[in-house]
């Protein structure tokens, strides 16, 4: 614990790391949520446009627009606490932008396996379809 203690306060991050990092950050984060809001919009649109048909696919579209929008939140969050790190050396400013990124790579990281664990199946349920491969051509 002791040595966890001395790292930490030894540790010394570059100016221009930290800026690079929070532009990054905000620039990201902007664009990420620019497409949650087009995300929540466009399923809005699926149901007035198509009705009970267009709720189904809404309610997935809605869900996945939202934890998008967590996402963007958490890099702009982190640009700002990385920001107001810069100008006050407070230590907890840059843990908090660093705990942001920290849950923006975890939400990624868990929706990245959910989508292998998708391909995966996708992938069986081909190669089980016993028809697959003697398709007719036309």
């Amino acid at each position: 614990m002791e040595n966890e203690k001395q790292i930490s306060q030894d540790a010394k991050v570059s100016y221009s790391t930290l800026k690079g990092l929070s532009y990054w950050a905000g620039f990201l984060g902007i664009w990420i949520l620019v497409g949650a809001i087009l995300g929540f919009i466009g399923a809005i649109l699926g149901v007035v446009s198509g009705g009970m048909a267009g709720l189904g696919a809404a309610i997935p579209s809605v869900i996945a627009s939202i934890i998008v929008f967590i996402m963007g939140y958490k890099l702009r969050t982190a640009k700002k606490e990385i920001d107001e790190y810069m100008i006050s050396q407070s230590s907890y400013k840059l843990e908090g932008g660093l705990d942001n990124l920290r849950s923006f790579f975890k939400i990624q990281g868990i929706l990245i396996i959910i989508a292998l664990i998708f391909v995966v199946i996708a992938i069986i349920a081909v190669l089980a379809n016993p028809g697959y491969f003697n398709m007719p051509t036309y």
